[in-house]
């Protein structure tokens, strides 16, 4: 299991569960569901399917979420959860990993330095934390970053640096990009 937190915040921004077996609880505080809740919908959704991986992690809309990734006879799935009220919010059909995909799943893999200074060019602070991660059928490079003023800012880049996006996480928002 990783988990991802922002020392100087204080708050956790991801946990990951990323090689199973996943027979373990999980209590990360707050009113969320549990995690063995969250797993048991999930495989309801995709009938006779194998978890591979789980996320609970802070989404666009500033809400928790399980985002777990199931694969059956029929492909691979990722199913959307509310962490609070445990309703399913979506589930996305995903391809089965290239070969060259399968090179980038490895857990616990940091951004390469080129792309941390990337980031860090268009976000200046600290690197707190960085990942692969999949997001639609592509991977990209996922790199947090802790402004001088102490504010969250993640920023997402292709693993040729390209942009794709920076999302402003925690306040204050009084930084240039």
């Amino acid at each position: 299991m990783e988990i991802s937190i922002v020392s100087e915040l204080g708050k956790i921004i991801e946990i990951e569960g990323q090689i199973g077996p996943f027979d373990y609880s999980l209590d990360p505080e707050g009113d969320f569901i549990s995690l063995e809740e969250a797993l048991e919908k999930a495989l309801k959704e995709v009938k006779g399917g194998e978890i591979e991986r789980w996320e609970l992690e802070i989404e666009e809309d500033n809400k928790w979420e399980f985002e777990i990734h199931i694969t059956n006879d029929e492909g691979r799935w990722e199913v959307e959860i509310d962490a609070f009220t445990g309703l399913v919010i979506k589930i996305k059909k995903k391809s089965f990993p290239t070969e060259e995909e399968k090179d980038f799943d490895r857990p616990h893999e940091e951004a390469p330095e080129e792309i941390q200074n990337m980031a860090l060019m268009m976000v200046p602070g600290e690197v707190t934390h960085s990942q692969m991660k999949e997001d639609d059928d592509h991977n990209h490079w996922l790199v947090a970053i802790i402004t001088p003023a102490g504010s969250l800012v993640k920023v997402r880049l292709t693993s040729s640096g390209e942009l794709i996006r920076i999302k402003g996480e925690e306040a204050p928002f009084d930084y240039v990009v």
